[in-house]
């Protein structure tokens, strides 16, 4: 098990090889905020990361797309309510309007949940890239450094 110290240590070696890259690396911006999620990690015990906060994302575009349903179940029985009792229902149109509204919402909410939830698995992607990239760099530096 290694210790935190090493730990710290191989996070500097990853920066400096990230840094020794240049400021518009590509590579670079993909590492955006990990160092600094790294550091906590290290500092406080925890395990936390860019894919953690990517699976939160997915569980909360799976709570929009359940209230896209509920929002259509309740659509479609307010609607129903209002051809059935038209005539005693004033206001109907109105709540039927809003309801259509807040279903077209929800719709463009699940759009915009979804592309980020794309967004999102795409950065994954890329960031695991390299994250493969850069320990195959990092473990021929390191056998370089030990030749």
């Amino acid at each position: 098990m290694t210790t935190k110290q090493q730990e710290r240590d191989a996070l500097a070696k990853i920066r400096k090889i990230v840094d020794d890259l240049g400021e518009n690396s590509y590579i670079g911006t993909a590492f955006e905020g990990c160092f600094e999620e790294a550091e906590f990690n290290i500092d406080s015990d925890a395990a936390f990361s860019l894919k953690g906060r990517l699976e939160l994302a997915q569980q909360e575009l799976e709570t929009a797309k359940d209230d896209l349903c509920a929002a259509k179940g309740a659509f479609n029985a307010e609607h129903a309510a209002h051809k059935e009792t038209k005539h005693q229902l004033a206001g109907a149109e109105a709540r039927e309007q809003a309801l259509s509204e807040e279903l077209s919402h929800a719709k463009n909410r699940l759009s915009e949940y979804m592309q980020e939830a794309q967004d999102g698995q795409d950065y994954q992607d890329r960031l695991e890239q390299t994250i493969i990239q850069l320990k195959a760099k990092l473990y021929d530096h390191l056998m370089i450094a030990q030749a």
